[in-house]
């Protein structure tokens, strides 16, 4: 069905108005209670004088509420501009100065996020339920649509504008390529804050379909195939990264999907992960999607059978779906030879009317389409690069504004990144050209697969044997993660560079000569000097402590510790530290921050082989002012201490917030175990300190496998081969007197948990100890701190706590510690959508909700402080 789309998603509630529209978290709408609902937001619209082309912010998360609004906008005359409260404050207060809203659909929570722009604002929990009559505006085809807001080169977001013809236009064209009818029902994780997100719940409902939308939190795999299959799903579109995800754990399963159409998009895609989605999921249409916010949603996709494999190096991302035409053009505005890469350009009617207040990039980006017949016909530019293959498909072959020229080769980034997605041990990567040390040089970033490390080395060596060496990136840095924008791409303005600005300083002596050699090798890097910060040129935690091993054995006679390396970051402030230990803080101490003397302190908890640097990025959102203090765990020291509590580990952490925070309020955060420690050391200080917060994240309960009730069971014959492999380990394992100290310790319940968990361990039996960072160690360290923990009571104890759990932990239903059963004071938990317990700690939505929490916390004035009991 063609037409305006709230007038044809309201023309199919005159056929069936209890049909569900909208299947959410126990909360489905019927088309009738979506268009009440949004005729109900129309009219308090109207009312509030909303008129024709008048621009509306929605500020609301993905929700039924959210397209309730959207379609009330539009009933209204208007137009929306979606905002995410979750999105960084920066960004929220420069799309609503931007846009020049006067008017707002939001919520009483959503109210924070409007600062102190005078708005007109719908709140939507004063929108009534009962029917409304509201005629609502048809618009003109030239009126605007939406403004959505995407990242820019400024660093500012750039807002673009749609109006009503090309939308609907689009929307028309997308719907039967999609294959939607009534019988339709879709899956879309696309976010708001992007106008294809906007699409998937649009299409659907113009068909007369419904679709499942997913609730804030980032499902499992697990979850999504068990949503799909449960309600009837259809339809499912995916970002690419996230659709790779759930191919490999449908292949691990041996488990499949049964859908009509799967869809997704948003980056480039390896021919073999195309291949990979396609044997893994069974569904008979697959469409990798394509387009600028400019170019209005998806206005090119390649759409194939299950059948079908990508015989490119790349998917391809097809032809222009609707009104619209594709040139490859080169740098003088000409078409390239055929297979020749140029820039693509999407011309036609479907294109966006330009960028809000921009006129001068509007006219540099939108121009004159000289190939059409129409006077005033327009292209836009996309900056993307193309090639057209022989079936008259695209593919997409890069940036024009990453390609680069370095010591006279022309070289295209995405070619490399490319072949490092190639490699087994290679999740995600980016590659980008900087200013090094005054010269112009490839960079890449790696992040490896779950559970493993890459080994820079090996992966240059792997890289020459397969570009040219001008395409061999001089450096390659180990990432956790790479740093994402608000709609989900890379940020490239965050990526670290490989060394700070500036000369080089040479080394002085033989300690400093041994000590550089040492952190080249680590960290793949010879273009570096001993003033360098370690963790600024590419260093992190893991490769810290294989640093600290290597210095050890240099150094064998000097009390060299992990805490060093982060107080003391450079080449020579390490040695100085290492030959004068008296100038050290401590050997459980790293100053993450100083701050203001005069400001409140944040005390930051480790969690298991947490070495503090986890906490900088979380530290460094708080602002400067902000003093903070981080704990090194103690399994990371060589004293490996046995028969220690969880008391005695809180005691020493206590002891030094005692002597540190000298009459100074304070807040603890506790990661992991480190919440555990963290509110022991709450409950020892009592009244001796002014806590105003303990932070918890993402702290989990002991898990069965050394639970004192837990009686493992065998089969026959299996505990005797398991501890007839224990022996021989033993034997075996430069490690050995610790273990047999560990093993020592354990009553015949403990042991017999041992050897079940070993049966059962990913980690097998290594042999690569005792130095720190090694599988062995790491395996060591996870059974003594389990013995810890089994022999650990939480008392109840009233302090002030606010917790922050990941949606992973949430949506895997892992056991949790209650801290609402401890503290009469405990707050509901958080969660952080798109998050794992692993990742939780830098994420930026968490970094601004712990931001806002800390900041109450040490506002509160005297008689509201915390005192203990």
């Amino acid at each position: 069905m063609t037409g305006y789309p709230h007038e044809v998603i309201d023309r199919f509630c005159q056929s069936d108005p209890d049909r569900t529209v909208i299947l959410a978290t126990n909360d489905d709408w019927s088309r009738k209670r979506l268009k009440q609902t949004s005729d109900a937001i129309a009219h308090a619209l109207v009312a509030r004088g909303v008129g024709v082309g008048d621009v509306v912010v929605v500020v609301l998360p993905k929700s039924a509420m959210a397209i309730a609004a959207i379609l009330g906008v539009w009933k209204s005359g208007g137009a929306f501009v979606p905002v995410d409260p979750l999105h960084p404050e920066t960004r929220n207060r420069h799309v609503l100065s931007d846009c020049g809203a006067r008017f707002a659909v939001t919520s009483r929570d959503g109210l924070a996020s409007l600062g102190n722009h005078d708005l007109e604002a719908v709140l939507v929990e004063d929108v009534g339920t009962e029917e409304v009559r509201f005629e609502a505006t048809t618009p003109s085809a030239d009126q605007l649509a939406y403004v959505i807001y995407t990242s820019g080169s400024t660093g500012k977001p750039k807002g673009v504008m749609v109006d009503h013809g090309p939308l609907v236009d689009h929307l028309n064209a997308t719907g039967p390529l999609y294959l939607m009818d009534e019988t339709s029902r879709e899956l879309p994780f696309l976010p708001f804050s992007s106008d294809g997100g906007h699409e998937r719940w649009i299409v659907p409902l113009m068909a007369g379909g419904s679709i499942l939308l997913p609730d804030q939190l980032l499902w499992t795999p697990e979850d999504t195939v068990g949503a799909i299959r449960n309600h009837g799903v259809t339809h499912a579109s995916f970002a690419t990264s996230y659709v790779h995800e759930l191919a490999g754990w449908l292949r691990e399963k041996e488990q499949t999907l049964d859908l009509t159409l799967c869809s997704f998009g948003g980056e480039a895609m390896p021919k073999e992960t195309f291949n990979r989605i396609a044997r893994a999921i069974n569904s008979r249409y697959l469409i990798n999607g394509y387009g600028p916010t400019e170019t209005v949603m998806t206005p090119m996709l390649w759409r194939v059978n299950q059948d079908q494999l990508c015989e490119t190096v790349t998917a391809p991302i097809g032809r222009p779906v609707g009104d619209r035409w594709a040139y490859i053009l080169d740098g003088d505005g000409n078409p390239v030879a055929d297979g020749e890469i140029g820039e693509i350009h999407l011309g036609g009617y479907c294109v966006a009317r330009g960028y809000n207040n921009l006129p001068e990039k509007t006219d540099s980006l939108f121009v004159y389409d000289k190939f059409a017949l129409a006077d005033d016909a327009r292209m836009y530019r996309t900056g993307d690069l193309g090639r057209f293959l022989p079936d008259g498909m695209i593919q997409f072959a890069g940036r024009v504004d990453d390609q680069v020229k370095i010591r006279g080769h022309r070289i295209e980034p995405a070619e490399i990144e490319t072949v490092l997605r190639g490699f087994d041990d290679v999740a995600n990567c980016v590659v980008i050209a900087a200013d090094v040390a005054s010269r112009l040089e490839l960079i890449a970033y790696v992040v490896p697969r779950s559970g493993a490390s890459v080994d820079t080395r090996s992966v240059r060596a792997r890289l020459q044997q397969l570009l040219p060496s001008s395409m061999v990136p001089g450096y390659i840095i180990e990432m956790t993660m790479l740093p994402l924008n608000a709609n989900h791409k890379v940020d490239k303005a965050q990526l670290p560079l490989p060394r700070r600005e500036g000369t080089i300083t040479l080394p002085a002596n033989d300690d400093e000569i041994a000590v550089l050699a040492i952190w080249k090798s680590a960290l793949g890097l010879d273009d570096i000097g001993v003033s360098d910060n370690f963790f600024e040129i590419g260093g992190n935690s893991i490769t810290a402590l294989r640093v600290l091993g290597k210095i050890r054995e240099q150094f064998p006679d000097r009390n060299a510790e992990i805490t060093d390396l982060f107080n003391f970051p450079t080449v020579r402030t390490f040695l100085t530290a290492l030959f004068e230990p008296e100038c050290k803080p401590g050997a459980d101490i790293v100053h993450l921050q100083k701050g203001r003397p005069e400001q409140p302190v944040l005390y930051c908890f480790p969690g298991l082989l947490v070495s503090t640097r986890e906490y900088m990025k979380l530290v460094k959102s708080l602002g400067a002012d902000q003093s903070a203090v981080g704990f090194m765990c103690h399994s990371l020291s060589d004293s490996q201490e046995l028969d220690v509590s969880v008391s005695d580990i809180s005691a020493r952490y206590a002891e030094i917030v005692h002597r540190e925070a000298k009459g100074r309020s304070c807040a603890f955060l506790g990661w992991s175990w480190g919440g555990l420690l963290a509110y022991e050391a709450a409950r020892m200080l009592g009244r001796d300190i002014d806590l105003r917060l303990i932070g918890m994240v993402d702290v989990c309960d002991m898990d069965d496998d050394f639970d004192l009730n837990a009686r493992p069971k065998f089969q026959p014959g299996e505990r005797e081969e398991i501890e007839s492999n224990i022996r021989r380990w033993l034997q075996q394992t430069a490690m050995r007197e610790e273990w047999e100290r560990l093993l020592a310790l354990m009553d015949d319940l403990a042991y017999a948990q041992f050897v079940h968990f070993v049966g059962k361990s990913e980690f097998g039996l290594p042999i690569d100890g005792p130095g720190i960072g090694t599988r062995e160690h790491t395996f060591w360290v996870l059974i003594d701190n389990a013995l810890v923990f089994r022999r650990h009571e939480l008392l109840p104890y009233d302090a002030p706590i606010a917790s922050w759990l990941a949606g992973d932990t949430v949506s895997r239903k892992l056991d949790l510690i209650d801290w609402q059963a401890l503290s009469r004071r405990a707050e509901q938990p958080e969660h952080i959508p798109g998050t794992d317990h692993l990742t939780i700690i830098g994420d930026p939505a968490f970094h601004r909700l712990f931001g806002r929490r800390l900041q109450r916390a040490f506002e509160q004035t005297v008689s509201s402080e915390f005192s203990g009991n």
